[in-house]
């Protein structure tokens, strides 16, 4: 499925993508990675979403090919270390025709860092659809150049900046959207809007290849928000510990702009909870995710 992923991209984007989505399989049951994508916190440690591309792969090849990914929850237990392999173990509570659910566990050096659960649906022939209207945003002007978003933080006293899809933002071309009267979420901040697309796609990317790329911006967007928000705290430490994102549709495609929007709902004892919404250019509904992140003191 995964064969010709060298074609999808180029430059720095290239070896991104490879490491996103290079996952062996060693059994039916059994997948393998042996190269990780490093956090740009932490170079010791691995990026929290390369653990979710990697499940998105290793349990869409376990189910028939009409069956899609609906939605996954993850849970990221133990930090990952970068420098060893990580092995994804793969069950499967149920096996239908319509209706499918893989658990997935990332082991490392015998320990359980990591679980997903995916949920895979078929496409229905017909259904009632609705759904919120989409945020009332200008398309950008793509003749400007756009520098990359970036969120301030303050580590050991002194300032720094990273971008706001850290360790995957090479793969992304990005441009920021602030509009006069930014509506604001539950930390009185303005609400966080983006057009995104991956660089150099193919021309039909695959549909697994898009669902891992919307669960990237979505982690990586609400983790970025954890850390705007406490940003001012020196010497602390952003901890995602649950993610879980919904595909509402069944073809998705980063070849093309679409819009990020993101907001924080709450921040109570340390436990950061935030919402995301991926919306295609033309105002559909594409995905939604969740995010609850642990803020702790280091030391």
């Amino acid at each position: 499925m995964f064969r010709n992923i060298r074609r999808f991209a180029s430059n720095s984007a290239e070896s991104l993508l490879n490491l996103l989505f290079n996952v062996e399989k060693i059994d039916s049951n059994l997948y393998r990675s042996t190269n990780s994508i490093c956090s740009l916190l932490n170079g010791d440690i691995i990026y929290g979403g390369q653990f979710i591309s990697h499940a998105i792969i290793a349990a869409s090849q376990t189910v028939n090919e009409q069956l899609h990914v609906h939605s996954m929850q993850c849970h990221f237990l133990k930090q990952g270390n970068a420098s060893r392999p990580v092995l994804y173990f793969i069950d499967r509570p149920r096996q239908g025709k319509s209706f499918s659910v893989r658990s997935v566990e990332a082991v490392q050096d015998g320990q359980c860092i990591f679980t997903a659960q995916l949920s895979f649906h078929e496409q229905a022939a017909e259904s009632v659809e609705h759904q919120s209207d989409p945020p009332n945003v200008p398309f950008p002007d793509f003749s400007e150049n756009s520098t990359d978003p970036s969120v301030e933080i303050v580590r050991n006293g002194k300032k720094q900046s990273l971008p706001v899809l850290g360790c995957v933002s090479g793969c992304f071309e990005k441009r920021s959207v602030i509009l006069p009267n930014q509506p604001l979420d539950a930390y009185k901040a303005p609400l966080e809007f983006l057009w995104i697309k991956c660089q150099q796609l193919p021309s039909q990317p695959d549909l697994v290849f898009n669902r891992c790329l919307a669960a990237q911006v979505t982690y990586s967007l609400l983790f970025s928000l954890a850390l705007k928000s406490h940003r001012h705290g020196d010497n602390l430490s952003v901890l995602p510990v649950d993610h879980s994102v919904w595909f509402h549709r069944c073809k998705m495609d980063f070849n093309a702009w679409n819009l990020s929007e993101c907001s924080l709902q709450s921040s109570i004892g340390n436990h950061h909870f935030a919402h995301s919404r991926i919306w295609s250019r033309e105002g559909i509904l594409l995905a939604s995710s969740y995010q609850e992140s642990v803020i702790r003191k280091n030391g």
